[in-house]
């Protein structure tokens, strides 16, 4: 396999704010048991999924002090400690957050699961409705010109034919409830001629309306290979990180 250039995954990809995250984690640990900040701060120090950055611990204790601004915390004195708990508020506003990230997160793992197991031919038809804003952060998540290159690539592969790149575009739609622009899965369908993975031809060369395209053999091994290998790392990559923000969840709360 060839060196992939790994795709820095935020929170941002999934519409969220660093500091919404570390809210969100605070309601959760405080869901089980009451607790000190610093207290907050060496769980997060020692179980916060995601990758943390410079001044961690500033950024939570501020985070921490703004909650309770907010009225999702309250604390006890506990000599000189204070020691939070979640308010009504704070239950209210981490069940929305599951409610509206949770659930997203649930969705787009069901379609990324589909895309791993389909590239190891685990084929498995699991149905799944997504909403606007889920298809946005799939784009955002994974690499997809290379799953495009990958999805064609195999078509043409599986099928031995000729096809045209709208059965394709097609079969993503209705495969994995989401697909990317039709101009920009054109766009790389126009890089693949380029690089001559495939080649395109009229279906008709007097009406000239329907360009189909067949695999060159530079489109095979070991090209097919190395495209494969970036897609599903990407794919693995997202799935991981998406995992592990729905694990900031307790869903049986």
């Amino acid at each position: 396999m060839e060196s992939v250039a790994e795709k820095t995954l935020t929170e941002g990809k999934l519409g969220l704010t660093r500091k919404e995250v570390i809210k969100i984690y605070v309601l959760r640990e405080l869901k089980s048991i009451p607790r000190s900040t610093a207290d907050l701060y060496k769980s997060f120090n020692e179980t916060y999924p995601l990758p943390k950055r410079e001044k961690s611990r500033s950024y939570v204790y501020k985070t921490v002090q703004e909650m309770e601004i907010e009225g999702l915390i309250a604390f006890n004195p506990d000599g000189r400690k204070k020691i939070f708990s979640l308010t009504n508020k704070g239950e209210e506003t981490y069940n929305t957050y599951f409610s509206v990230y949770g659930k997203s997160c649930e969705r787009i793992l069901i379609v990324l699961k589909k895309m791993r197991d389909d590239a190891r031919n685990q084929w498995k038809d699991i149905p799944v409705v997504l909403e606007d804003d889920d298809r946005k952060y799939i784009s955002k998540l994974i690499d997809v010109a290379s799953f495009i290159q990958y999805v064609v690539l195999k078509h043409l592969h599986h099928h031995n034919r000729r096809i045209h790149g709208y059965e394709v575009y097609q079969y993503m739609k209705e495969r994995y409830s989401w697909t990317t622009s039709d101009s920009y899965f054109y766009e790389v369908i126009k890089g693949m001629v380029e690089l001559a993975w495939i080649e395109g031809e009229w279906d008709d060369d007097y009406r000239r309306s329907k360009r189909m395209y067949v695999l060159t053999d530079l489109g095979r091994e070991p090209n097919f290979s190395n495209v494969e290998d970036k897609a599903l790392y990407h794919i693995d990559q997202a799935y991981k990180f998406v995992k592990d923000l729905l694990s900031l969840f307790d869903k049986k709360g």
